[in-house]
């Protein structure tokens, strides 16, 4: 249901949406494509976690930008030692005004080249 109401969010928002219901299905859809510049995942997906989600598609696409969201505190998700130059965090629950800000903040990131 999460996936659902933030693929409106980000449809509403005026992007393009690619939806996986979990890390092996976001890999396989990511192999077809190089059209996406924004991963957005849970921290906890079925199969592996949002982070190795990042750091697989992080092999080959080493610009991608990343938005974890999670129902875990900000501390939390601190603990885990993730590179935030090329992401950003959002707990649950989440508002549009909060995803629109975090991605604007990721894109603001990257015309600037903070990844190059």
């Amino acid at each position: 249901m999460i996936r659902q109401l933030l693929r409106w969010i980000l449809v509403h928002l005026g992007y393009n949406v690619l939806s996986a219901a979990n890390g092996a299905e976001a890999l396989a859809i990511a192999a077809r494509t190089d059209s996406f510049h924004i991963l957005i995942t849970d921290l906890n997906l079925p199969g592996m976690s949002g982070v190795e989600l990042a750091d697989e598609l992080r092999a080959t696409r080493p610009e991608l930008m990343t938005l974890f969201i999670s129902g875990s505190s900000r501390e939390e998700f601190e603990d885990l030692g993730i590179e935030m130059s090329q992401s950003a965090f959002i707990p649950k629950p989440f508002s549009l005004p909060q995803v629109s800000e975090a991605i604007g903040a990721l894109t603001e990131r990257e015309a600037l080249g903070a990844f190059r």
